[in-house]
């Protein structure tokens, strides 16, 4: 009698931990991808030839920043390739990142204005920029540069 029991017991054991496993491989596999966050491009100009070099990385879901305002800010960072040029001078800020029905508005620091080693001409970071947040968010139609709070061309 006993050794039935005991059969018993050792088949719903072994029956609860094949389903906790199978519970534990399902949600890791569900959890993980969420870290890696979305595929974004980034296109930059090689400093030697002047052709665009197109970087793939993986921006993180920030759950301070709207995803746009975060790909900006990482864009401002810089190329992960040496031999790129920065849209503009190390120090650029976003000021702020708002989107307007399918018009996204970006206000930079006026670091920008400054030229430095291994940047691009500014109207050709700013034309980058445009193109780049175009190439990654449909949802946005058109994207208006603004420098301290004045129209980018304004400036120029």
């Amino acid at each position: 009698m006993n050794t039935k029991k005991s059969k018993k017991t050792l088949i719903v054991i072994i029956l609860f931990s094949v389903l906790l496993a199978v519970a534990f491989i399902i949600s890791a596999c569900l959890y993980f991808p969420s870290i890696k966050g979305v595929r974004r491009s980034f296109v930059f100009s090689s400093a030697e030839t002047g052709v665009f070099n197109v970087e793939n990385r993986y921006v993180p879901a920030h759950p301070e920043k709207d995803e746009i305002a975060y790909y900006v800010d990482e864009i401002l960072l810089g190329p992960q390739n040496e031999r790129s040029l920065m849209l503009f001078r190390s120090g650029t800020k976003v000021l702020s990142c708002i989107k307007n029905d399918d018009v996204l508005y970006i206000d930079l620091s006026p670091d920008l204005l400054k030229m430095g080693i291994n940047v691009m001409e500014i109207k050709d970071g700013i034309e980058l920029l445009r193109s780049n947040v175009l190439r990654n968010f449909k949802q946005i139609s058109k994207v208006e540069i603004l420098i301290n709070g004045k129209y980018a061309y304004e400036n120029f």
